[in-house]
């Protein structure tokens, strides 16, 4: 297996793993979930920031032992970037804000899922460029696993197929753009994959 491809697996897990946020969203009120969010995204920016203005410190080498080896090489350049684990919580809290609890709930599964079937499909199979690195066959895989927990969400919540079925494909737009409009697609997706519903 590639090394690229290993990295990009233990990544998407990572990805994956963060399904205890929509647990979140789910258990916890309106007021608590932005207290939590609130408190988590700035840990973590915090905690990045110290990592790369302290590179020898314990916490540092700790966060670098948990980390760096599924950053991108794009995050592990020698100016300050943050990862894309803030830009998922800063995403969070304003979903929680603005959005009622299934389309949070919601945009952060596709987020989740898609992004991860997008990539792990793209890196595996992709012949076909669509646009910079993304590929048709992974661009196909968002749309289809997009459409599917779209699928889940409406035969359990009632969500709105419509509004879900064009949510996905903004998420899909947002995740091919990502590296041309510089947003980090962890924060654009799951923004425009509410986008609909708040229209």
């Amino acid at each position: 297996m590639p090394l690229d491809y290993k990295q990009e697996i233990e990544r998407k897990l990572i990805h994956l793993s963060s399904f205890w946020m929509v647990a979140a969203v789910y258990f916890l009120s309106e007021g608590w979930a932005i207290g939590f969010f609130s408190v988590a995204a700035a840990f973590v920016l915090v905690s990045e920031y110290a990592a790369y203005k302290h590179p020898k410190s314990l916490f540092a080498k700790g966060y670098n032992c948990i980390f760096a080896r599924v950053l991108r090489d794009k995050e592990k350049k020698k100016f300050f970037r943050f990862s894309g684990a803030p830009y998922v919580l800063i995403a969070a809290l304003l979903l929680v804000v603005f959005c009622p609890k299934i389309v949070t709930m919601f945009a952060l599964s596709v987020l989740f899922i898609s992004d991860s079937m997008a990539a792990l499909v793209g890196k595996s199979i992709g012949k076909h460029r669509l646009f910079g690195r993304k590929t048709w066959e992974g661009t196909t895989a968002f749309v289809l696993s997009g459409l599917v927990v779209a699928g889940v969400f409406y035969a359990c919540c009632g969500l709105s197929i419509p509004l879900a079925v064009v949510g996905v494909l903004l998420g899909c737009l947002g995740d091919l753009s990502n590296e041309t409009i510089h947003v980090d697609d962890n924060l654009s997706i799951p923004l425009l994959v509410a986008l609909p519903f708040l229209i």
